[in-house]
């Protein structure tokens, strides 16, 4: 088991880096915000978007995404994101990724 703080998003980043279109999804806003400043300082670039109750980017390279709000059953479909969309998934916490 992992301690927090120890820098898996920047690994997460890192290891993501040559893939084109990157899925990161976490159950809390803070940590959406904390991982695209982490992707921001890796990639380089700005070309990223969030999925969640506010924001509902579609065509970014990295798109930071609720768990709360993709999990949704009208967000689960191809007007939004085809199947084969994204090229690496990044799941924070993946005890959090089932909701009620």
């Amino acid at each position: 088991m992992t301690e927090s703080g120890i820098g898996k998003t920047y690994l997460a980043a890192f290891d993501s880096a040559s893939y084109k279109r990157v899925l990161f999804v976490a159950h809390r806003e803070e940590i959406l915000q904390q991982a695209a400043v982490s992707f921001r300082n890796v990639r380089q670039s700005d070309d990223y978007g969030f999925f969640d109750g506010k924001h509902k980017d579609t065509d970014k390279a990295v798109i930071f995404a609720s768990v709360a709000t993709l999990g949704r059953e009208e967000y689960l479909s191809a007007e939004y994101f085809s199947a084969d969309y994204f090229d690496y998934l990044v799941i924070d916490e993946f005890h959090h990724a089932v909701t009620a």
